[in-house]
């Protein structure tokens, strides 16, 4: 190729990029991230304790871990909790509201809904 022929092609090859750059910049329906959405962690249920779906409970966040509680029994404990919640539950009042959204009695765990 000659430097006459690139000089040529250089209009539309930076059209073509800079139509590329938008494309990738635009969102579609696979790169949306969701917002607001709420969080989630697993719990271990207590020995002899049941919980049911959509349950309050209240959560504490105490030495790096989380417990919840009914009244003042503790129901549930969580094992290896996101480090987001337990900072957003620290920096808190140091308890949040829980829901039940899942009871799994197999393996007598509870997925709990951070609102």
């Amino acid at each position: 190729m000659g430097a006459e022929e690139l000089k040529k092609r250089r209009k539309t090859h930076e059209k073509f990029v800079d139509r590329k750059r938008v494309e990738l910049a635009t969102p579609d329906f696979f790169t949306h991230a969701p917002v607001n959405e709420p969080r989630t962690a697993i719990a271990s249920l207590e020995i002899g304790v049941e919980v049911h779906e959509g349950e309050c409970l209240l959560v504490e966040a105490r030495d790096g871990r989380l417990a919840a509680h009914r009244g003042n029994i503790v129901v549930a404990t969580f094992k290896k909790p996101p480090a987001d919640i337990i900072s957003a539950i620290s920096q808190g009042a140091g308890a949040a509201q829980g829901i039940v959204k899942r009871v799994y009695t197999l393996s007598r765990t509870a997925e709990v809904l951070f609102a």
